[in-house]
């Protein structure tokens, strides 16, 4: 299949477009789950996972910032929930 100029742009801009809405369509399908902020194991799993990573790197600079939040995110994750 051989297209040229505006027939190009236009097969480009429409599988553009049919990518951009199938996954926004697949995004708000499932893959967003709803988190309760009253749930008790989830607020524990909070305070676990901050006290890990405040105690594993210590410090207030942007790379202890940044290496804390990795630690935060990865302890939430294996304790189940969406950090």
């Amino acid at each position: 299949m051989f297209l040229r100029g505006d027939d190009k742009m236009r097969w480009r801009s429409t599988t553009v477009l049919a990518g951009i809405s199938v996954g926004s369509v697949l995004a708000l399908a499932g893959c967003v789950t709803p988190t309760n902020p009253d749930d008790p194991a989830r607020n524990a799993a909070i305070r676990q996972c901050t006290d890990m990573a405040a105690k594993n790197v210590p410090g207030t600079g942007g790379s202890a910032m940044q290496q804390r939040t990795f630690i935060y995110k990865a302890c939430m994750q294996r304790a189940g929930f969406a950090p």
